[in-house]
Protein backbone atom coordinates (compact mmCIF):
# COMPACT_ATOMS: atom_id res chain seq x y z
CA UNK A 1 0.00 0.00 0.00
CA UNK A 2 1.19 3.45 -0.82
CA UNK A 3 2.15 5.66 1.75
CA UNK A 4 -0.21 9.29 2.44
CA UNK A 5 1.08 12.18 1.39
CA UNK A 6 2.50 14.58 3.52
CA UNK A 7 2.50 18.10 2.76
CA UNK A 8 3.60 21.03 4.83
CA UNK A 9 0.77 23.17 6.91
CA UNK A 10 -1.55 25.77 5.33
CA UNK A 11 -1.58 29.07 7.42
CA UNK A 12 -5.16 30.09 7.75
CA UNK A 13 -5.44 32.40 4.91
CA UNK A 14 -3.76 30.15 2.71
CA UNK A 15 -6.38 27.20 3.06
CA UNK A 16 -9.07 29.95 3.13
CA UNK A 17 -7.12 30.80 -0.46
CA UNK A 18 -7.39 26.98 -0.92
CA UNK A 19 -10.53 26.45 -0.38
CA UNK A 20 -11.94 29.32 -2.37
CA UNK A 21 -9.88 27.70 -5.52
CA UNK A 22 -11.87 24.70 -4.83
CA UNK A 23 -15.08 25.84 -4.96
CA UNK A 24 -14.86 27.86 -7.12
CA UNK A 25 -13.63 25.02 -9.39
CA UNK A 26 -16.54 22.84 -8.48
CA UNK A 27 -19.10 25.65 -9.18
CA UNK A 28 -17.48 26.98 -12.49
CA UNK A 29 -15.57 24.31 -13.70
CA UNK A 30 -13.20 26.35 -14.37
CA UNK A 31 -10.15 28.22 -11.64
CA UNK A 32 -10.73 31.85 -10.71
CA UNK A 33 -8.31 34.39 -11.94
CA UNK A 34 -5.50 35.91 -9.14
CA UNK A 35 -7.84 39.12 -10.06
CA UNK A 36 -11.09 37.39 -8.68
CA UNK A 37 -9.18 36.01 -6.15
CA UNK A 38 -7.62 39.57 -4.76
CA UNK A 39 -11.38 40.87 -4.88
CA UNK A 40 -12.88 37.95 -2.74
CA UNK A 41 -10.29 38.56 -0.02
CA UNK A 42 -10.61 42.53 -0.28
CA UNK A 43 -7.32 42.83 -1.49
CA UNK A 44 -6.63 46.22 -3.12
CA UNK A 45 -4.08 44.88 -5.53
CA UNK A 46 -3.04 41.39 -6.56
CA UNK A 47 0.58 40.98 -4.72
CA UNK A 48 -1.17 40.04 -1.65
CA UNK A 49 -2.93 37.08 -3.69
CA UNK A 50 0.16 36.47 -5.89
CA UNK A 51 2.16 36.05 -2.35
CA UNK A 52 -0.34 33.26 -0.94
CA UNK A 53 -0.86 31.50 -4.98
CA UNK A 54 3.21 31.31 -4.64
CA UNK A 55 2.89 30.06 -1.11
CA UNK A 56 0.73 27.17 -2.03
CA UNK A 57 3.14 26.38 -5.09
CA UNK A 58 6.12 26.23 -2.75
CA UNK A 59 3.92 23.80 -0.88
CA UNK A 60 3.00 21.57 -3.49
CA UNK A 61 -1.11 22.14 -3.14
CA UNK A 62 -1.39 24.36 -6.44
CA UNK A 63 0.86 24.81 -9.75
CA UNK A 64 0.21 27.88 -12.13
CA UNK A 65 0.50 28.15 -15.82
CA UNK A 66 1.86 31.97 -16.15
CA UNK A 67 1.03 32.29 -19.87
CA UNK A 68 -3.23 32.31 -19.07
CA UNK A 69 -5.24 34.06 -16.40
CA UNK A 70 -7.14 31.02 -15.56
CA UNK A 71 -3.91 29.45 -15.05
CA UNK A 72 -4.22 27.84 -11.29
CA UNK A 73 -4.11 24.16 -11.18
CA UNK A 74 -4.61 22.18 -7.99
CA UNK A 75 -2.57 19.46 -7.45
CA UNK A 76 -4.13 16.57 -5.62
CA UNK A 77 -2.81 13.53 -3.62
CA UNK A 78 -2.95 10.87 -5.66
CA UNK A 79 -5.29 8.68 -3.54
CA UNK A 80 -7.99 11.75 -4.31
CA UNK A 81 -7.26 11.55 -8.04
CA UNK A 82 -10.07 9.65 -8.98
CA UNK A 83 -12.57 9.55 -6.08
CA UNK A 84 -14.75 12.25 -5.01
CA UNK A 85 -16.65 12.63 -1.41
CA UNK A 86 -20.65 12.92 -1.49
CA UNK A 87 -22.12 15.50 0.20
CA UNK A 88 -24.87 14.88 3.33
CA UNK A 89 -28.05 13.29 2.08
CA UNK A 90 -25.59 10.02 0.65
CA UNK A 91 -23.58 9.68 3.90
CA UNK A 92 -22.58 6.23 4.72
CA UNK A 93 -21.04 7.20 8.01
CA UNK A 94 -18.86 9.94 7.77
CA UNK A 95 -18.79 9.98 4.13
CA UNK A 96 -19.20 7.95 0.45
CA UNK A 97 -16.73 7.99 -1.97
CA UNK A 98 -17.31 6.74 -5.33
CA UNK A 99 -15.17 5.83 -7.92
CA UNK A 100 -14.42 7.77 -11.11
CA UNK A 101 -13.49 6.98 -14.54
CA UNK A 102 -9.42 8.00 -14.30
CA UNK A 103 -10.27 10.03 -17.54
CA UNK A 104 -12.06 12.94 -15.75
CA UNK A 105 -10.17 16.07 -14.18
CA UNK A 106 -10.38 16.76 -10.67
CA UNK A 107 -13.03 19.33 -12.00
CA UNK A 108 -14.98 16.98 -13.56
CA UNK A 109 -15.29 14.44 -11.01
CA UNK A 110 -17.08 16.58 -8.46
CA UNK A 111 -19.18 18.27 -10.83
CA UNK A 112 -20.31 14.41 -11.41
CA UNK A 113 -20.82 14.36 -7.81
CA UNK A 114 -22.51 17.59 -7.53
CA UNK A 115 -24.97 15.85 -10.29
CA UNK A 116 -25.27 13.13 -8.86
CA UNK A 117 -26.46 14.85 -5.72
CA UNK A 118 -28.75 16.81 -6.94
CA UNK A 119 -30.46 13.69 -8.41
CA UNK A 120 -30.51 11.79 -4.77
CA UNK A 121 -31.93 14.40 -3.19
CA UNK A 122 -34.72 15.27 -5.87
CA UNK A 123 -35.41 11.14 -5.75
CA UNK A 124 -35.20 11.51 -1.82
CA UNK A 125 -37.72 14.45 -1.70
CA UNK A 126 -39.88 12.84 -4.15
CA UNK A 127 -40.06 9.29 -2.11
CA UNK A 128 -40.91 11.30 0.99
CA UNK A 129 -43.73 13.40 -0.85
CA UNK A 130 -44.81 9.74 -2.34
CA UNK A 131 -44.56 8.73 1.72
CA UNK A 132 -46.57 11.68 2.70
CA UNK A 133 -49.38 11.69 0.17
CA UNK A 134 -50.13 7.45 1.22
CA UNK A 135 -50.50 8.62 5.12
CA UNK A 136 -53.41 10.67 3.61
CA UNK A 137 -55.14 8.52 1.45
CA UNK A 138 -55.29 6.07 4.76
Amino acid sequence: MEAMETRPMLTPRQKDVLDYIRDYLVINEYPPTVREIARKFGHKSTNGTVGHLNALMKKGYITRLEITARGIRLVESRMLANAVTIPAALRVGDRVVIECPPSLSLAEARVFAMKLYQMATIARDAKEKDEEGGKEDE
